[in-house]
Parts: C-alpha cells; sequence; structure tokens
C-alpha cells in the first residue's frame, strides 16, 4: 500500500492526472501480483516455476504507462546486437580476423535465429582445427 501511495503522489507532482484517476478507481482489481507455480517437466526432479503476474493490478497500469513512454527512447548503444543473423554474418566474413578469442551467449541468441534456415547454413567455421591424436 506503502508502493501504490508513494506513485500516486509521484504521478500527482509529474501532473499525470490521468494515469491517477485509473489507478484509484479501479476498486474491483487486486491490490497486489500474484504467484503461481508450473512444474518444470523438462529438469530431474520436476522443480517448480515460479511466474509472477501482475494482470488486473494496479502496477499493470504503471507498467503499461512506462513501457509506452520507454518505447520512444532511441538509444545509440554500440553494442546492441538487433538478432542473431547480424552475428553469424559478422563471422562469416569477418570471423578470420579474430586473432585470440571470444565467447557468446548462444541460449539467449538461438531464439532470433530464422527457423527457415537449416542450422548448418547459418555458420561454417573458417578452418578446420586439425586434432594431433
Amino acid at each position: 500500500k506503502a508502493a501504490k501511495q508513494a506513485i500516486l503522489r509521484l504521478l500527482g507532482d509529474t501532473q499525470q492526472a490521468g494515469l491517477m484517476t485509473k489507478i484509484k478507481s479501479d476498486k474491483k482489481k487486486d491490490l497486489t501480483i500474484s504467484v503461481f507455480f508450473t512444474a518444470k517437466t523438462h529438469k530431474e526432479g520436476v522443480p517448480f516455476r515460479a511466474i509472477v503476474s501482475e494482470r488486473t493490478t494496479w502496477q499493470a497500469c504503471v507498467s503499461k504507462f512506462l513501457t509506452q513512454q520507454l518505447s520512444n527512447v532511441q538509444i545509440d548503444d554500440p553494442f546492441r546486437i538487433q538478432n542473431s543473423e547480424h552475428v553469424i554474418s559478422f563471422l562469416q566474413e569477418q570471423g578470420h580476423l579474430i586473432a585470440s578469442g571470444f565467447s557468446i551467449d548462444v541460449q539467449d541468441m538461438y531464439y532470433s535465429i530464422s527457423p527457415h534456415k537449416p542450422p548448418t547454413s547459418h555458420f561454417k567455421p573458417p578452418y578446420e582445427v586439425k586434432r594431433p591424436f
């Protein structure tokens, strides 16, 4: 409740009367976030995954408002990668110039790779490592 009051004060200070009214008038909405669990059936021991939901809460109104406002912010990040295809293209074209080593987290990148190309067409090493044995 204290957090909600603090948010309402901040919205009042920044003249966000519309959002304030929406948060105050939604009496039927839940006051707090909810937590529910699902089983990770693919893991040994079938552990639980906690899922936190703000659906039907005043926090959802604030979250939606912030998302709309922040979506207009243009970020000039030289390290930002639009999708994994850009990394694959770079490695195919300039990977041979890498004199030392590098590491990438392919787990997160995997989901932005086009499903219409077979995985082997994405990246072929610039050279094959000869094993001494």
